[in-house]
């Protein structure tokens, strides 16, 4: 006869055994492929920053400095790229690339807090330079769907 309680463990172990991701689902991607994006565009977004002309080169410098720092972070978990290709762009519009590349990379559990907080500083710089360029947000919070 079967005890109440081995009943009650082989339908946990059951229900556990079914749970978590499909087998064909793809393995995620090792934190140092998933961060590098992230670093490539911090990169981006530091070295316009330091294009900025003279109205607004302090704060250019100022906010490249915490993009570098950001970088150095990413670079600490793990990132890397291979070379930077100097983007030619609005220092605003590669903020919120920055932005973009945060946010897609939360979905991920990879570094999930460092990614987090990466995000808070970017998104407080382009708020920063947005204010500084008169150029308002035309998203509360850009980088989200």
């Amino acid at each position: 006869m079967v005890s109440r309680r081995a009943l009650l463990a082989g339908g946990a172990l059951a229900l556990l055994a079914g749970c978590g991701e499909d087998d064909d689902a793809g393995a995620p991607a090792p934190a140092s492929v998933a961060l590098s994006g992230e670093l490539r565009a911090e990169r981006a977004f530091e070295a316009a920053l330091l294009r900025l002309p003279p109205p607004h080169r302090e704060t250019g410098r100022r906010l490249a400095g915490r993009a570098a720092g950001r970088a150095r972070q990413l670079e600490r978990a793990g990132a890397a790229i291979d070379d930077l290709d100097p983007a030619a762009g609005a220092p605003l519009a590669l903020g919120r690339a920055v932005l973009v590349a945060h946010v897609g990379a939360l979905p991920s559990p990879v570094e999930r807090s460092l990614v987090t907080e990466l995000l808070t500083g970017a998104a407080t710089d382009v708020a920063v330079l947005a204010s500084a360029l008169g150029e308002p947000l035309d998203d509360a919070f850009p980088g989200t769907p």
